[in-house]
């Protein structure tokens, strides 16, 4: 079980008469956090942070109003003791997170709706984050121009920057001042990709992550982004250097840049395999 997967044991946990006592709920915490018990009572407490059940003879003791310090991943459980029992014992279950979070960029792809059988006039991307912050000033966003050839199947795509943890980008995918427009796509934190699958306002929307994403991997040779090397490949190579617009993939000898050399390169390849 992943780490993050112990958020789904938080509800499954015992409410008693003072749950409320610990300052502290359910979740998870960037590194040490410190939680506070106390009781009604004014009464003596032991808790233990290993998921065990406190008793007069486990745990820690401490008196009403003590912290707890919690340093690690941790499932606390404290109750009152009186005399040689303890009682009323509540569960919270933490997650300490002492990893530093890098920024990421993501690539938001959408099959290309322009053609049939949904023939959109253009594709615009209106787009809002996590923290409610509406890009390119709001509806109906911004008009994607750039595409991509993913396994022989266009996209329209655009980059974000996911900050944090908890950052994730909406989208409602348009087609501008019609208002035509698909349900909304919402918590995406990772590259994806979309496909517009209904012809009627509000169009839905399948993710294809599963089928597209392998593709990104990349084959070496594989200038045209189809999964395979061939001689397409090498006519694509040569179309992009006589046009100028040469893909990232197209560099494949690595040495900075593409041209005659890179062409020769992707032949070497086909002739090897």
């Amino acid at each position: 079980m992943k780490r993050y997967d112990c958020l789904c044991l938080l509800m499954c946990c015992t409410a008693t008469l003072w749950a409320q006592q610990l300052s502290k709920p359910h979740g998870i915490y960037t590194q040490l956090t410190t939680v506070k018990a106390t009781s009604d009572q004014g009464a003596e407490m032991r808790y233990t942070l290993d998921g065990s059940e406190p008793t007069a003879s486990n745990g820690t003791r401490v008196a009403d109003g003590s912290t707890i310090t919690i340093t690690s991943d941790a499932t606390l459980k404290a109750g009152l003791l009186i005399g040689n029992t303890v009682s009323g014992v509540i569960t919270r279950n933490y997650i300490v997170d002492n990893d530093t979070f890098e920024p990421y960029e993501i690539t938001v792809y959408l099959k290309d709706p322009t053609v049939a059988p949904n023939n959109w006039a253009l594709v615009n991307f209106y787009t809002w984050d996590s923290d409610n912050y509406q890009f390119n000033g709001g509806w109906p966003g911004e008009t994607i121009t750039e595409t991509q050839v993913i396994n022989g199947t266009k996209f329209y795509c655009k980059n974000y920057t996911i900050k944090a943890r908890d950052y994730y980008m909406n989208f409602v995918f348009n087609q501008g001042p019609s208002n035509k427009q698909t349900v909304d796509v919402t918590d995406v934190n990772k590259t994806s990709f979309f496909e517009v699958t209904t012809q009627t306002n509000k169009y839905l929307v399948k993710d294809v992550t599963d089928i597209y994403l392998p593709y990104l991997v990349g084959v070496e040779g594989d200038v045209n982004g189809d999964g395979e090397v061939n001689i397409a490949d090498v006519n694509a190579l040569i179309d992009a250097i006589l046009t100028g617009n040469s893909p990232d993939a197209g560099d494949v000898n690595d040495d900075g840049e593409v041209n005659i050399a890179d062409v020769s390169a992707v032949i070497d390849i086909i002739l090897r395999s």
